[in-house]
């Protein structure tokens, strides 16, 4: 009883803190004093996950299942691009430059060995700089055909100088690779004579549970954590990895699977804790059945309160590096934490050819509400069975969204979409309301398309399904829009609108 009333007062604190700061803000009237304050004390001011230079680190998938080929896709937008690929910390590295025309998807395959960060628990040269004369989005694919994920590029988001590790506890990684297709995060560094610290929340190869052990890493260098206890409930959450200078961090979960098969790998690139928020929304993929729809969320903070929906009475207390879970029902839920969290997402689709509706699963690393989003996402398909998007604005702008291809013709996809209110999302002005939209487009292979909101901010997701010719099945999952917060790039918005039209938060 006096636990359920801490987190009633709790909420209520929440809730009231949050109003008063909005009141306070709209009686200032954002006056271009406050809009500087403002910006100079906002957590990050950052761009878009398009941009121009990329840091990545490749996950070594196990080849017994499936890592190759391996891909990165790049889509450029009005102007054409060069994009040279390098290792900065490998000279032996043979440098990779191709030149993308205007509005094209292009996918330039990398060699399995020399990109793969191996071996564990030791200092690689394995680090991948993505350098173009002009903006693209780049994601990295592991297209193997049994074993696929996206692993979205993030650019300047995906630099920081602290880290926590989110994870899933619910699926087991597949027994018969004996181990090796296991749970690992992977260091990049940007900079030379880069110190980093990592406190792993279990026993990882070489090293203790809750021992904090340190690495140097020049620019380019490369660091990878193991962790070998592949059961259900076993992960890495909360593990902790700070840095003195700019680093980026893949996580991956290789071969996870419901029962056997299907088995998928999972991952994302991800992003630091200045970037991360208190505010999520996790829409449902698709609207097949048996499909399994989860949300992971890691505590970076103790006492931290976890509410679902707006409702009081659906709520979680986490501590630091502490992991809860939740089924997204409905269309999607809302959650809120009273200090900043992860959302981590595990998206499946049930195998059709499996008497037990066995999952294809696919992850990705969430995108906060507040203040993020994207004007305008491209993206596309890449493999032939179904191809799901998902995307999620508030009401305010639903009526203003366009399609197209490369080639600027309308493509009428968005015609009869079927807008789903997130429920707890309504307790401010209707027009800032949020819905989702989940649609399987039908739309050509290869071929970049480019959604763009004339008046707001949106997210936009992507679950791809292969087709199997066996049981086997896979997907791959992935957010494209920016996850970035304070992002200014609506075409017809001043800066003023824009910070009126998001929600502020201050650390």
């Amino acid at each position: 009883m006096l636990h359920d009333c801490k987190l009633k007062c709790a909420y209520k604190e929440f809730l009231k803190i949050k109003r008063l700061f909005y009141q306070t803000v709209l009686r200032m009237k954002l006056s271009y004093f406050f809009v500087l304050l403002f910006l100079s004390i906002t957590s990050s001011l950052v761009k878009a996950q398009n941009g121009t230079v990329f840091w990545f680190v490749a996950p070594d998938a196990i080849h017994d299942h499936g890592d190759e080929p391996l891909y990165f896709r790049v889509t450029t937008f009005e102007k054409a691009a060069k994009v040279t690929i390098s290792m900065p910390a490998n000279s032996g590295f043979k440098e990779i430059t191709e030149s993308i025309g205007a509005n094209m998807f292009a996918t330039i395959e990398v060699p399995r060995k020399s990109v793969e960060n191996a071996p564990v628990d030791n200092i690689n040269n394995k680090g991948l700089l993505i350098e173009s004369t002009e903006d693209i989005t780049i994601y990295y694919e592991i297209a193997d055909d049994g074993n696929p994920d996206k692993f979205t590029l993030k650019g300047e988001n995906a630099l920081g100088k602290e880290f926590f590790v989110p994870s899933q506890n619910a699926f087991a990684n597949y027994s018969a690779y004996g181990g090796n297709a296991n749970e690992k995060v992977d260091i990049v560094a940007t900079e030379d004579n880069t110190e980093v610290t990592i406190i792993p929340t279990v026993n990882v190869t070489g090293h203790k549970k809750e021992v904090p052990y340190q690495i140097t890493l020049n620019k380019g260098q490369t660091y990878c954590i193991e962790y070998r206890d592949i059961s259900a409930a076993a992960s890495m959450a909360g593990t902790q990895i700070t840095a003195d200078k700019p680093i980026a961090v893949t996580i991956s979960d290789d071969s996870i699977n419901e029962t056997s098969h299907p088995h998928d790998i999972v991952g994302d690139q991800l992003i630091p804790t200045t970037v991360i928020g208190s505010e999520y929304i996790a829409v449902k993929t698709n609207t097949t059945q048996y499909g399994t729809q989860k949300v992971f969320v890691l505590g970076t903070e103790d006492d931290t309160h976890i509410f679902i929906n707006n409702d009081k009475d659906l709520v979680r207390h986490v501590n630091k590096g502490e992991l809860t879970s939740f089924d997204i029902t409905g269309n999607a839920i809302y959650i809120k934490a009273t200090r900043p969290v992860y959302a981590y997402q595990v998206s499946g689709l049930a195998n059709i050819l499996t008497s037990n509706h066995a999952n294809e699963l696919g992850s990705a690393l969430l995108p906060t509400i507040e203040c993020t989003g994207s004007s305008r996402v491209a993206f596309t398909r890449v493999f032939i069975r179904s191809f799901w998007v998902n995307i999620l604005t508030q009401q305010k702008n639903i009526s203003s969204f366009t399609m197209y291809d490369s080639d600027k013709n309308t493509v009428n996809f968005l015609d009869a979409v079927k807008w789903e209110k997130v429920e707890g999302t309504d307790d401010g002005s209707a027009e800032d309301t949020w819905y989702s939209a989940v649609i399987n487009m039908e739309l050509s292979t290869g071929t970049p398309y480019t959604i763009e909101n004339t008046k707001g901010l949106f997210h936009l997701s992507v679950l791809d399904e292969n087709d199997p010719t066996s049981s086997v099945g896979s997907v791959s999952y992935g957010y494209f829009s920016s996850y970035g917060r304070m992002h200014i790039n609506g075409p017809s918005k001043s800066v003023m609108e824009e910070l009126l039209s998001c929600r502020p938060v201050l650390r």
